[in-house]
């Protein structure tokens, strides 16, 4: 089972549940001799899930509480582990019998005859476990079943596009008049702090279709903190053969990108870029002047002194959202109707303020609530979660949004979710490798009577919606702002 971090504690625990309930395991139940312990396992397991949501948001600030939930959690991988050879063991049609020397036995067959012994250690462990969690003051919550119920019902996904940008009209405004400019050539940082937008403003102008008519070719590139000129370069070689098939896949590694660049008319986003140092962003400028006349480039970045770096004179800082772009994008988001009914209009404040004008934090929260009962929204609006402050993140109204998005999701979207972490940051995901992957390790369980690969794809356009993923195109799906977070759940090995 892969490792996963404590604050998954309750998918890990909800997978092993099910296994022990499955068809094949209530079978095998019925013949073994430590049938006893299998069932104490199986329920102690069913008496933790309940407190789990707790548990895990008191993780976030509590190290004792997260080392309880570590502990739960090996313990749940060592007796999957084990259930996972006695079946493999099952299959083999070896003949278990004494005639056999105890030497000659595949070690999966020595683990299965061990096992007996072993799942009372477990069993043993576990009670360990929960005594110590029945001394702790958490609450006990059927939510597990009531997120999977719910999330069942929503199985069409709901698709939004560019439609749903609001506000940024005089910056959108600003970009479009210096892309289609005759200098020569242009660098336009936009920068602001993470959350507002700067990424979306770029994408707004990149996929204009005034802009897709006056360049030749255009490449979106995802730079992020570990900055490397050789990968900048293939990525736009890469782009500039997928759109011609000029070079081939193996012969686009020996063309120089100067050759590209000086024979089209660019229009590069080099985006979310922190390197600040000078003899690196020299190298950069000196191949971005290869372009060839009215090339532009567009470079987002939280940095001010980046931004400077790269042209005082053009750059943009992006504020935060006015209050009534806020309402608006929130309205659109939750599918509020209009008119706003007057228990909606009496949380518009509070909506607001909790977003503290970061256009992602409205889209979070707004995919967030609109997917409840509208009686629900006061209740999660006065969450303990919008008090806790982590030093691990800087932009609090954009990870309070989050969290209250990531315990609601039933586990096998938190399994998906956290496995993002595996990917570099910034890495460009193809959507049916994903979808494959996941499936491959066992994190999605449909509903019945829906398909496996179905039941992906909507996980996957949930996380997309909620914004934890970016949806670039057709093909690709990258983190974003919350990579960091998934990080912390990911893998520790």
């Amino acid at each position: 089972m892969v490792g996963f971090g404590e604050n998954i504690a309750s998918a890990v625990i909800k997978e092993l549940s099910g296994k022990l309930g499955s068809p094949i395991w209530n079978t095998i139940m019925s013949q073994v001799t430590f049938r006893d312990d299998l069932e104490a396992i199986k329920s102690m397991l069913s008496s933790l899930q309940a407190k789990l949501n707790d548990a895990e948001r008191k993780s976030q600030t509590d190290g004792s509480v997260r080392d309880l939930l570590k502990k739960l959690k090996a313990v749940a991988y060592d007796i999957e582990d084990r259930l996972a050879v006695y079946e493999s063991s099952s299959n083999d049609g070896h003949d278990g019998s004494l005639r056999h020397e105890w030497s000659s036995f595949p070690e999966k067959l020595k683990s299965r005859y061990n096992l007996p012994r072993e799942m009372k250690k477990m069993r043993r462990r576990l009670e360990g476990i929960k005594k110590e969690m029945d001394l702790t003051s958490f609450k006990v919550d059927g939510a597990t079943e009531e997120q999977d119920s719910y999330i069942s019902r929503h199985l069409e996904p709901r698709r939004y596009s560019s439609e749903d940008t609001v506000g940024r009209i005089a910056e959108k405004g600003r970009i479009m008049d210096l892309l289609l400019s005759d200098e020569e050539h242009s660098i336009i940082p936009i920068y602001g702090l993470g959350g507002l937008g700067k990424t979306t403003l770029a994408q707004m102008a990149f996929s204009d279709c005034t802009t897709q008519i006056a360049f030749e070719m255009l490449a979106w590139v995802y730079v992020s903190e570990k900055f490397d000129l050789n990968a900048i370069s293939l990525s736009i070689k890469q782009q500039c053969n997928s759109h011609t098939l000029q070079y081939g896949d193996s012969g686009i590694h020996n063309v120089a990108v100067e050759s590209i660049l000086t024979e089209k008319r660019c229009l590069i986003v080099l985006d979310d870029l922190w390197e600040e140092n000078n003899f690196k962003l020299d190298e950069l400028e000196a191949m971005l002047r290869l372009c060839k006349k009215g090339s532009k480039v567009i470079v987002t970045t939280r940095s001010k002194k980046v931004a400077d770096r790269m042209n005082k004179d053009l750059q943009i800082e992006l504020g935060l959202l006015p209050n009534e772009d806020c309402w608006t994008l929130f309205r659109k988001k939750a599918r509020v109707p209009t008119p706003v009914p007057p228990y909606v209009e009496a949380m518009r404040e509070t909506i607001v303020e909790k977003c503290q004008g970061l256009p992602l934090a409205v889209k979070s929260l707004g995919y967030f609530l609109g997917r409840m009962r509208p009686t629900e929204w006061e209740q999660n609006l006065h969450s303990n979660i919008w008090a806790e402050k982590d030093d691990r993140f800087p932009d609090n109204g954009v990870i309070a949004n989050l969290k209250l998005s990531y315990y609601s999701m039933p586990c096998s979207l938190r399994l998906c979710f956290a496995y993002l972490s595996v990917f570099p940051k910034g890495s460009h995901i193809q959507k049916s490798s994903l979808i494959q992957q996941w499936i491959a390790l066992g994190f999605i369980q449909p509903p019945e009577s829906i398909p496996t690969e179905q039941y992906a794809e909507y996980c996957l356009q949930e996380l997309i919606e909620m914004s934890f993923l970016q949806n670039v195109n057709a093909a690709t799906a990258p983190s974003q702002i919350f990579h960091h977070w998934a990080k912390i759940l990911g893998p520790k090995s």
